[in-house]
């Protein structure tokens, strides 16, 4: 997909395909990471949900699949874009269908906005045992590195219910794109000689 369209936040996807993968179906899912919400789209085929054509078209002028996920999408809860709002978004569902499972993935430069924060506030202060939190960290943002920029208090973490950091690797599987900053946006591949 992200080759075909020659676009994309290839190093952020790419962190979140094991994280993904690993989740149940019937788990209600907000990537709140919206820049990498492409990551669910083939889980949204595997369920019957869009079809081989809509992948194809991915990004394209009219298509059904956007960079960034809308409630238009068949199985896509929250439309996400602005950094942090995702987790408010899951922390809503969360709260109105206490019987069901979600999980919210951010990624950890959405620690650096005051709405996260308020958010993991209020799923402790609601006891959201439902909601299960995964922090995206592969130590790279579109600023450079987090410890570089303003170093985020990961042990402040430890003081929200299921709330799970998971180091990931930004690029995962790709040599030139893995663990590089630049991976955040489209790195044309080299061609070969």
């Amino acid at each position: 997909m992200l080759v075909s369209a020659g676009d994309g936040h290839c190093g952020s996807v790419m962190s979140l395909v094991e994280i993904v993968s690993g989740l149940k179906p019937e788990e209600g899912l907000i990537i709140s990471e919206a820049h990498a919400a492409m990551v669910m789209y083939p889980l949204l085929h595997e369920q019957g949900l869009i079809t081989d054509k809509d992948l194809e078209n991915f990004r394209k002028p009219g298509a059904l699949l956007t960079m960034f996920p809308h409630k238009g999408i068949p199985g896509i809860l929250a439309s996400c874009g602005s950094l942090g709002n995702g987790l408010g978004y899951a922390c809503g569902y969360a709260l109105a269908q206490r019987d069901r499972n979600f999980v919210c993935i951010i990624s950890e430069g959405e620690l650096y906005e005051g709405v996260t924060w308020e958010s993991l506030m209020f799923a402790r202060h609601y006891n959201l045992s439902n909601l299960r939190v995964i922090i995206n960290k592969n130590d790279a943002i579109v600023m450079g590195k987090p410890s570089e920029c303003l170093d985020i208090p990961w042990k402040m973490l430890d003081s929200f219910n299921n709330v799970e950091v998971r180091q990931t690797v930004k690029g995962k599987g790709v040599p030139e794109w893995e663990g590089k900053v630049e991976s955040h946006y489209w790195i044309k591949p080299h061609a070969a000689a």
